[in-house]
C-alpha cells in the first residue's frame, strides 16, 4: 500500500481537508506518551479503499502542561487538564505525518496539501519540542530505516534515507 509522507502544522485542518476529499476517518488508537505529546492512528477509507493515517502531535493540553512548575501537584495538572479542555481545540503534529492509502486517487491531492500553524504560540511550542531532538517516532523511524526493516521501501519519499536503503533503490529492490 504506498505511503505518502506530509509536512503538515494543524492536524485539525488536514482532517477537514481529508474529510473534503471524501475520506472518512475514525479515530484508532491513541496514546500520550511520556512527554506529554501524543500519538493517534486514524482509520477509514476512501469510495470503500482503506486509508490509514499516522500522526504524532502536541495540542493545547500539551501547551497548558509546559506553563506548570516542573513539581506541580496532582491537583494542579487536573485544574490545568481541565481548563485547556474549555479552550479551543487544536493539534499540531511535530512530525510528518504518515498516511497509507489503497486509493491511488487521491494521491496527487495529498501530495500538493499545504496548511500553517493555528497561530504563533503552537509554532513556538512545536519547535521548542523539535529542537529537544528526542521524539519518540524520530528514533523509531531512523530505527526502522536504518536496519533496512519491512518500510525500506518508502524510503524514497523520506529526506534523509537510510545508506542501505539508498543502495537497495538504486539495486532496484523495493
Amino acid at each position: 500500500m504506498p505511503l505518502v509522507i506530509i509536512e503538515t502544522k494543524d492536524l485539525r485542518r488536514l482532517r477537514e481537508y481529508l474529510k473534503k476529499l471524501g475520506v472518512d476517518l475514525k479515530d484508532g488508537p491513541h496514546a500520550v506518551l511520556p512527554d506529554s505529546s501524543e500519538v493517534i492512528i486514524m482509520e477509514g477509507s476512501h469510495k470503500g479503499k482503506k486509508v490509514s493515517l499516522v500522526a504524532h502531535y502536541i495540542d493545547n493540553h500539551y501547551a497548558a502542561l509546559t506553563k506548570l512548575p516542573t513539581d506541580a501537584d496532582d491537583k494542579s495538572i487536573a485544574e490545568a487538564l481541565i481548563k485547556a479542555d474549555a479552550e479551543e481545540r487544536w493539534e499540531s503534529p511535530v512530525e510528518p505525518v504518515i498516511i497509507s492509502t489503497e486509493s491511488e486517487e487521491i494521491i496527487p491531492s495529498l501530495k500538493e496539501y499545504r496548511d500553517d500553524y493555528p497561530n504563533e504560540e503552537v509554532a513556538r511550542l512545536v519547535r521548542e519540542y523539535q529542537e529537544r531532538d528526542d521524539a519518540l517516532t524520530t528514533y523509531l523511524t531512523r530505527k526502522i530505516f536504518s536496519t533496512g526493516g519491512p518500510l525500506k521501501s518508502v524510503e524514497r519519499d523520506i529526506n534523509t534515507p537510510s545508506k542501505e536503503g539508498a543502495a537497495n533503490t538504486e539495486k532496484g529492490q523495493d
